[in-house]
């Protein structure tokens, strides 16, 4: 009909595909009073690592929550590989400062066989070097990093982070350490 070839003519409606600060703050404050907290870190969680105001949100609501419940939701909410790298780095963190048990699962998982970005490696190396809690078996293949051809510049960066995090920690537990450095 007429009115169907005219509709059709018509330029698409425009949509607002942008949230501007004060909406992300209502958002937030909304997400703040929610019922189950671990609901709303899901949801918030999914928009964290392209929202700064939503990270650090995250990362505060985190901190108030029981240590397994803050691994659940360390796990699904902040060490995806789509949560980006600050939040990864926060979420590994947050391992340590919660004293989240038995967290070699998270760090695995995190580390996607080595195939992470520089600073999550960096991190998570530093973590099992000096942790008393982790075997040198269980460990060594995480240093394999620097055994990729491929990632020179990521090894000198993370060898970097690397040795200022083992010069500031008292005592190097793995013993192949020094082979590594």
């Amino acid at each position: 009909t007429e009115v169907e070839r005219r509709f059709l003519e018509l330029p698409a409606a425009w949509v607002c595909d942008a949230v501007e600060d004060a909406q992300v703050e209502v958002l937030l404050s909304a997400l703040g009073q929610a019922d189950d907290a671990a609901k709303s870190l899901k949801v918030l969680g999914k928009y964290a690592g392209k929202v700064k105001q939503a990270k650090e949100a995250v990362t505060k609501m985190m901190a108030q929550l029981s240590p397994p419940q803050a691994r659940v939701l360390i796990k699904d909410v902040m060490l995806p590989k789509k949560a980006g790298v600050g939040l990864q780095v926060a979420g590994l963190k947050m391992i340590v400062d919660l004293h989240i048990p038995d967290p070699f699962d998270l760090y695995r998982m995190a580390w996607r066989k080595g195939f992470c970005q520089r600073d999550v490696a960096g991190n998570i190396l530093a973590k099992v070097a000096t942790s008393p809690e982790f075997t040198p078996e269980s460990v060594c293949d995480f240093f394999t990093f620097f055994d990729f051809p491929d990632r020179e510049d990521d090894q000198i960066y993370v060898a970097e982070f690397l040795l200022d995090q083992l010069t500031a920690s008292p005592e190097w537990t793995m013993p192949f350490l020094p082979g590594v450095v």
